[in-house]
């Protein structure tokens, strides 16, 4: 049985995913939501806490998957590129660095200002350029936003290798049977 790890997305927890769960079950993965407390304050934080998890768990040889803000923080966390079978981007956000704009700072005000100051400060395309994982897949809803489309095809073409895939019908829940089901049909599916 193979082990998938799932970051969530920004406030999302265990019992956000049960029909993910039970789906990725039935399909022969083993599927265990990274826990993170969204309540800190900055993206380090985050950061922090999912290197603390991963290096108390044995992650090699599993597919790890980040969803929304946990797309974010897998893209900054530190993993041993030589243990990890294969990482999947889902939907990460592009309101980072100088994209954060006053109009954007209005619509992710939710965030809090600390959050958003380090938002302003944060650049994932020298970090992505570095990454030499055996398997690497970028995915996203073909119902989501055209910007965010844009963004997630960026990060494809700046990481060497990886795959790109727009899953049909899927909006920004990677709860969502087309979410989930895209995502098992056109990546999981063949591993």
């Amino acid at each position: 049985m193979k082990n998938i790890y799932i970051i969530p997305g920004y406030y999302e927890s265990e019992f956000d995913f049960s029909y993910t769960k039970v789906f990725l079950k039935s399909k022969g993965f083993n599927v265990t939501i990274v826990p993170i407390i969204w309540k800190y304050k900055k993206v380090s934080d985050w950061v922090k806490q999912v290197n603390t998890y991963f290096s108390s768990n044995n992650i090699s040889e599993s597919i790890i998957i980040g969803f929304s803000a946990g797309a974010l923080v897998l893209s900054l966390v530190d993993i041993d590129q030589s243990k990890t079978n294969h990482i999947i981007l889902c939907s990460m956000p592009y309101t980072l660095g100088k994209l954060i704009t006053k109009e954007v700072e209005k619509d992710i005000s939710f965030l809090g200002v600390k959050r958003i100051l380090e938002l302003k400060k944060v650049d994932v395309y020298p970090q992505l350029k570095k990454i030499k994982f055996a398997k690497f897949d970028v995915v996203c809803g073909e119902l989501e936003s055209p910007a965010l489309r844009k963004h997630m095809k960026k990060i494809h073409t700046i990481v060497k290798r990886s795959k790109f895939s727009l899953l049909p019908r899927a909006v920004h829940d990677l709860n969502s049977n087309h979410y989930v089901e895209g995502l098992y049909n056109l990546v999981l599916k063949h591993i």
